[in-house]
């Protein structure tokens, strides 16, 4: 995807190598496969003609005499840091390929190189690159109404350092699992890897390991044989298949049962997937992210998770900041949501008053960006004028909950826990249909879940929403 005010001309390749045989037979072989090349025979020139002239992507041999591939690398970012770089080398090992990603590396291929294969790795960084500037005009961008919903927005010191880390993890095709508070986006964030990794033309499944029970998500995640068990009238792909060479991101991961996570490691371990039910294996290339809001590592220390997986998965794990340690954002995620809904709202919203980004900065915000999401929401739908006023803000909310208050030490923990959660997802579950006015698409956007999880939580309560759209329609007469 290429901005439209780029040039359509062939993307131009600087070439350095100091062998000219090597570096003419790759020159001719790019030529040949669509690029215009200009090469260099040593680190230093390539320099000099980087610092003169413009190239879309530069392909360096990483042993030169002088200035090798990994000085000219950092010279080459330093002077361009948006420019991809790739290293080329008959010497290619382990800790050379970590320390030229390290340095800022877009790929690192070996010789001998065919000549598919080195064009789809440029025309992957090339790609790469241009969604990487998309997001940064999309970031800067207060007005447009392009759609903006897939992108992670926020200008901060802590959300620049997670777009750095995106864009790190995004070109190592190994598992990555991502921390974070509940509502802090961590499945925006594995999209944004997914859609800047070589793997973006292929899925991207996601599967919420919290939301279904263990035989479901095992059914889900592996497939089942017809027979398998009751109900299993036909055979059944599950979602590692459906995710073949792209992405499952596995959300709430440390939700996932002991039996599930030793099926789940076996298949990391092997790549391949037998059905439940079944004793055929089948071959499969998926790349794992993982998301949790609790720490994994701890887990493993309570042996509530296992240790031999944790490693497996936790490869490039990232930490997303709450929304309280990034106030600083507010303006920006206010603004992107008020675009956002106005289209969607049919509304006209044109801004916030001073005193409602105040009081927004004085909120602890528990429930994070997508707790902002909501509220923003919310007051969009009650304001009526052109400005978001403190008195639109928090209409739905009930006060802080002193937890202390209910404890009873009288009754089992677990008992408490069960009937405060009951409580909780029944008064959320209403207060939900209630705004929404009993749709359930839209109750499950506001609260931030899939419709599928929306509906076990009403079903798990025995709520039906029906009632809350006669209520909605007999307030309309």
């Amino acid at each position: 995807m290429r901005p439209d005010n780029m040039k359509k001309s062939r993307p131009s390749v600087l070439l350095a190598d100091d062998e000219g045989t090597v570096r003419r037979a790759i020159a001719t072989m790019l030529t040949e496969t669509g690029y215009e090349v200009k090469t260099a025979s040593s680190g230093d020139e390539a320099l000099g003609l980087l610092k003169s002239r413009h190239f879309d992507i530069l392909v360096t041999d990483l042993r030169m005499e002088g200035m090798d591939g990994l000085d000219l690398l950092v010279e080459a970012k330093s002077a361009k840091p948006n420019l991809p770089v790739i290293l080329v080398t008959a010497y290619g090992t382990v800790a050379q390929a970590v320390e030229a990603m390290r340095r800022g590396a877009d790929d690192f291929v070996t010789k001998p190189i065919s000549p598919k294969e080195l064009k789809e790795r440029i025309a992957k960084a090339l790609s790469r690159r241009d969604m990487l500037r998309e997001i940064s005009e999309l970031r800067k961008s207060k007005n447009t109404k392009r759609r903006r919903s897939d992108y992670i927005i926020g200008s901060s010191p802590a959300m620049r350092k997670v777009l750095d880390q995106i864009s790190l993890v995004a070109r190592n095709d190994v598992p990555v699992t991502i921390y974070g508070e509940s509502g802090t986006g961590k499945e925006l964030a594995a999209r944004t890897i997914h859609r800047l990794s070589s793997r973006n033309e292929k899925p991207f499944v996601p599967v919420n390991c919290g939301a279904l029970p263990e035989e479901l998500l095992e059914s889900e995640l592996f497939g089942h044989v017809k027979g398998a068990f009751t109900g299993a009238s036909s055979n059944r792909a599950g979602l590692f298949f459906a995710a073949h060479e792209g992405v499952l991101f596995l959300d709430e991961i440390s939700e996932m049962s002991p039996r599930l996570q030793v099926g789940l490691l076996r298949v990391l371990q092997t790549g391949e997937v037998r059905p439940v039910g079944g004793d055929v294996t089948s071959k499969i290339d998926v790349r794992i992210i993982a998301a949790t809001n609790r720490p994994l590592q701890n887990m493993v220390a309570l042996s509530t998770f296992r240790q031999d997986l944790y490693y497996r998965i936790n490869v490039l794990p990232m930490i997303l900041p709450p929304l309280r340690e990034r106030l600083e954002d507010l303006p920006e995620l206010v603004d992107h949501f008020r675009i956002l809904y106005n289209s969607e709202l049919d509304k006209n919203i044109e801004g916030i008053s001073p005193g409602a980004l105040k009081r927004l900065k004085e909120h602890s915000w528990p429930g994070n960006v997508r707790e902002l999401q909501n509220i923003i929401k919310q007051a969009m739908v009650v304001a009526n004028g052109p400005v978001i006023h403190v008195r639109d803000l928090f209409q739905f909310e009930q006060g802080e909950i002193d937890a202390t208050s209910k404890v009873d030490l009288s009754q089992p923990y677990r008992q408490q826990r069960d009937e405060l959660i009951r409580t909780f997802e029944k008064a959320y579950a209403t207060k939900l249909l209630t705004a929404a006015k009993g749709k359930i698409t839209e109750a499950a956007k506001m609260g931030g879940l899939d419709r599928k999880s929306l509906w076990a939580l009403l079903k798990r309560n025995n709520i039906d929403p029906k009632p809350f759209k006669r209520k909605m329609q007999g307030h309309s007469h």
